[in-house]
C-alpha cells in the first residue's frame, strides 16, 4: 500500500469526519486494515469502522437503500462493542420501520432487546416507535410486553405515556383509562407537559362514553 496514506493526519481526518461504506477512504482502509491496526491499534481502528458502518444504516433507513443497509449490516456481524451494536441495532429497527417490513421490524427487536435491553429507556423507545407506526395487533402484543419491561426497571411519564397509547390502540380502553391517570400524575410529579396525554385520555373517555 501507499504507507503515506498511514499517518495521523490522515486517520483523524477519517475517523472525524463522515465518511461512507461505499467511499474509497472506507474500502481503502478495509483493504489495508492489518497496516492501519499496526499503527494505531486493532480495538481503535475496528471502533471507527464499526461506528461509520452503524451511521450508514440509518442513512440507508432514510434512503430505503437496500443494498448499503446489506452491506452495513454484514460488516457489523463482527462487532462486539456493545454501545456500536445497540447503535446499528436500533438504526436497523429504524430501517425496517421506514421501509415497513413490520416482521423483520419484530424479531430484529427482539434480538435488539434480548441482547441488550438493560434500561428503561431502550423498551420504552421500541415500544413507542411501534405504537406510533402501527397498528398490527401482532406487533402491539409485542409493544406491550416491552413497555411493562420499561416500567419494570422504573415507571416513569415517558414509559407509562407509551403503555396508555398501547393499552388504547389494543382497544383496551379501561386499562388506557387507569394508565392515562397514572401517566399524567407522574408528569405533574416530574413537573413535565402532559398536554398529549390528556388529549389521549379525551379519545378513551371517548371511546368509552360511546361503548357504554
Amino acid at each position: 500500500p501507499s504507507y503515506h496514506f498511514i499517518d495521523q493526519q490522515n486517520w483523524d481526518v477519517f475517523s472525524n469526519y463522515e465518511t461512507d461504506f461505499d467511499s474509497k477512504a472506507f474500502q481503502y482502509i478495509i483493504s489495508h486494515k492489518s497496516n492501519f491496526e499496526a499503527k494505531f491499534g486493532a480495538d481503535a481502528v475496528n471502533k471507527v469502522l464499526y461506528s461509520k458502518a452503524a451511521a450508514d444504516i440509518r442513512t440507508a433507513a432514510d434512503t430505503k437503500d437496500q443494498n448499503l443497509f446489506g452491506k452495513a449490516a454484514d460488516f457489523l456481524k463482527s462487532c462486539k462493542d456493545r454501545d456500536i451494536c445497540t447503535t446499528a441495532g436500533i438504526n436497523t429497527l429504524r430501517y425496517y420501520r421506514k421501509t415497513g417490513d413490520w416482521k423483520s421490524y419484530v424479531s430484529s427487536a427482539k434480538t435488539l432487546l434480548d441482547a441488550y435491553g438493560n434500561n428503561e429507556e431502550i423498551y420504552n423507545s421500541v415500544a413507542w416507535e411501534m405504537v406510533s407506526n402501527t397498528d398490527d395487533v401482532t406487533v402491539l402484543n409485542d409493544a406491550l410486553i416491552y413497555i411493562n419491561k420499561s416500567m419494570a426497571f422504573e415507571k416513569n411519564y415517558g414509559n407509562s405515556d407509551t403503555w396508555a397509547n398501547v393499552l388504547y390502540k389494543l382497544k383496551k380502553y379501561k386499562e388506557a383509562e387507569a394508565a392515562a391517570n397514572e401517566s399524567i400524575e407522574l408528569a405533574k410529579k416530574e413537573k413535565l407537559d402532559y398536554t398529549s396525554t390528556q388529549e389521549l385520555l379525551t379519545k378513551i373517555e371517548l371511546k368509552l362514553s360511546v361503548s357504554n
